[in-house]
């Protein structure tokens, strides 16, 4: 499973990089803006947030490309590993953000006063962390059951049922 892994960052690596650069040099450029220290720290949280999800588009065309792949079919892969290896993928992609949010967050708290943040700031941080990344993960999985459902109609109307099926799953009404 890892080397297909493997194979998907390495066909996207260079996307991944341009997010990555893209939103160091948002973050670089939000702090030289004449912004408050709230604003700032709002602005920065909706940069990590965009491309999160601009990770989560990338990693859901990544798992529609291996469906669709005739090659993909041909190599003696598991269904399961099919299915983890986009998901192991946008895990590690967001373990990236985090880990760029973690370190512009240090060095956030070094340069500027610290006093707009709340006293049960790092215990709620870890808290709301660790509930983004696992929604990350189930956005996904909705988002690669959707895909396969859509994916598995043979008549007009299956990007209809794909949304269908992802507002469903969203909405918990199966």
């Amino acid at each position: 499973m890892l080397k297909l892994v493997k194979y998907d960052f390495r066909r996207d690596r260079d996307k991944f990089l341009a997010v990555f650069v893209i939103i160091i040099l948002a973050q670089i450029g939000l702090g030289f803006t004449k912004l408050h220290d709230y604003e700032r720290f709002t602005l920065n949280g909706i940069a990590y947030v965009i491309a999160g999800l601009i990770f989560l588009v990338m990693a859901a065309k990544t798992f529609f490309n291996n469906i669709n792949s005739y090659n993909r079919r041909l190599v003696p892969v598991r269904t399961l590993n099919t299915v983890l290896s986009p998901l192991v993928l946008y895990l590690a992609l967001m373990l990236g953000i985090i880990l760029i949010a973690l370190i512009h967050f240090g060095v956030y708290l070094s340069m500027y006063p610290s006093s707009f943040l709340p006293e049960n700031f790092w215990k709620v941080g870890l808290l709301v962390l660790l509930q983004a990344y696992w929604f990350a993960g189930y956005i996904m999985l909705t988002l690669m059951v959707s895909i396969t459902v859509a994916r598995s109609v043979k008549f007009k109307g299956r990007v209809w049922i794909g949304l269908a099926t992802a507002y469903l799953l969203q909405n918990g009404i199966f």
